[in-house]
């Protein structure tokens, strides 16, 4: 839990939000290593803490009780990480995520929209088809660098078209600066925010296609009201300058242009309806 109150990542958050931030131990030479793990010094001790690549790259093995302990959650669809003190591992901490109530609903949304729905996480492949499945999204990558999600969002482009990506850990921060339009949750990492085009101040996942209606609306209003003003000043100045229509009659055509305009902007604090 010391180790993680450094961290920005969504599971180190919880595991440091399980210890009193009284009992924790002061952590020096804390380092990230993306996609895999952390590590830090504790009474002049060098901790390990995450998958067991981070483990391997150090020259440590897994096996035996850990590895055992660390398939065995990751069969219950937790999500596993090693502790180590650079020598051998010392436990296995595991974590479960609870779905969001509206997560399913959202996904269907967002499909009924005509958006291609794409899951990419760096979560084992069990823990994210297992969350994918509950919420209904077919299109999976799993086990992802945040490099290799950065790639995710260059490749939906060429396939799809222009990306929206929603994040809210460390590890998103690549992909939600890659994306066309990125967004960050209410609750995301600061890094995640500063790198994100947009930032919910909340944690409803609806409020990702109430987000991309309203911007849908927003772009049919601007149109409507560039065609109207393009179309009345095509004809009515060609009329005024040829002495065919009244200055009082072209003023009020005018103001009557310009409301019209304001009007159907104004629509858009009903989402454009």
């Amino acid at each position: 839990a010391s180790l993680e109150a450094s961290s920005e990542h969504a599971i180190g958050r919880a595991i440091a939000d399980a210890l009193p931030a009284s009992r924790r131990l002061p952590v020096r030479g804390f380092r990230a290593h993306p996609g895999e793990g952390i590590e830090g010094e504790i009474d002049g001790v060098r901790y390990l803490l995450g998958r067991p690549e981070l483990l391997e790259r150090f020259g440590i093995a897994v096996d035996g009780a850990a590895s055992r302990a660390y398939a065995a959650h990751s069969a219950l669809l937790r999500t596993a990480v090693l502790l180590s003190d650079g020598s051998r591992p010392l436990a296995v901490l595991a974590t479960e995520d609870a779905l969001r109530p509206e997560a399913a609903e959202a996904v269907s949304l967002l499909r009924a929209s005509g958006t291609a729905v794409m899951m990419v996480t760096g979560d084992d492949p069990g823990v994210a088809a297992d969350v994918a499945g509950k919420v209904g999204i077919a299109n999976l990558r799993a086990r992802v660098t945040p490099g290799g999600k950065r790639e995710e969002v260059r490749r939906a482009r060429e396939r799809f078209g222009p990306v929206l990506v929603v994040g809210d850990g460390v590890n998103d921060a690549p992909a939600l600066a890659e994306a066309d339009v990125g967004v960050a949750m209410g609750r995301g990492t600061g890094l995640a925010i500063h790198s994100a085009g947009a930032t919910l101040m909340t944690e409803d996942l609806l409020r990702i296609p109430a987000f991309l209606a309203l911007s849908r609306a927003t772009m049919r209003v601007i149109r409507q009201n560039l065609f109207w003003a393009f179309s009345y000043n095509l004809v009515a100045i060609p009329l005024a300058v040829a002495g065919k229509l009244h200055p009082i009659a072209a003023a009020a055509f005018m103001a009557g242009s310009s409301l019209l305009v304001v009007g159907n902007s104004l629509r858009l604090r009903k989402g454009g309806k």
